[in-house]
């Protein structure tokens, strides 16, 4: 309480200064009610010397959300530039749009979306000019599970129940891997052959003793 009493004082110096940076406030739009879209607000500060040009991040929150409510980001009382990614199970490539002071992050298109599109452009010859069109096409799917560090940063908002997850996104996983397998099996069958089936895949991802880190 004491360490509050001195702090308190420091934020409004700040606040008062100009210093502070408010992040977006960001609108999750989907076809249906969805939940588990992870939010990482990050702030960052141009380097003192652009040797290497780019932004150093110095702050990064994460923010579970869902779908239809306005979610801020909050506050940075050191200042610094704001910015917002959006991470989820299923749902990727948003359309981004302002409308009086929120982003709005409009979803329409899903991982077994993706793949449909990847489809088209395979048959209509966008991978052609290369030497092996059927390997790029297999190079060029979607990650069917979890992003890289979505349960990392999911665990410091709230505790992931292992059950949910399989509960809510268990078939859509299952059929994107069943067709990206089918894929990588036809057209590279070199990695294809060390597969496993699809619902085996998924019987380890529920399995995996990572699931208790978190």
């Amino acid at each position: 309480m004491d360490k509050l009493k001195y702090l308190i004082p420091v934020i409004a110096v700040l606040l008062n200064s100009g210093c502070a940076s408010f992040g977006p406030t960001v609108r999750i739009e989907t076809p249906e009610p969805a939940e588990d879209f992870l939010l990482l607000c990050d702030w960052a500060h141009s380097p003192w010397f652009k040797i290497h040009g780019g932004r150093s991040i110095y702050n990064r929150v994460p923010i579970v959300a869902k779908s239809g409510e306005d979610t801020p980001c909050g506050m940075s009382p050191f200042g610094g530039h704001p910015s917002v990614s959006v991470m989820h199970p299923i749902y990727l490539n948003p359309t981004i749009t302002e409308e009086e002071d929120v982003t709005i992050y409009h979803y329409t298109e899903t991982k077994l979306d993706y793949l449909d599109k990847q489809k088209e452009k395979f048959e209509a010859g966008f991978w052609d000019k290369h030497r092996n069109p059927g390997a790029r096409y297999s190079d060029n799917l979607v990650n069917c599970s979890f992003g890289h560090q979505y349960f990392d940063y999911y665990s410091e908002v709230k505790n992931v129940d292992k059950e949910h997850f399989k509960r809510l996104y268990h078939e859509s996983m299952l059929e994107c891997f069943k067709r990206k397998f089918s894929i990588i099996k036809k057209y590279d069958p070199q990695i294809g052959g060390q597969l496993p089936t699809a619902d085996e895949w998924m019987r380890k991802i529920w399995e995996s003793d990572q699931w208790s880190e978190y």
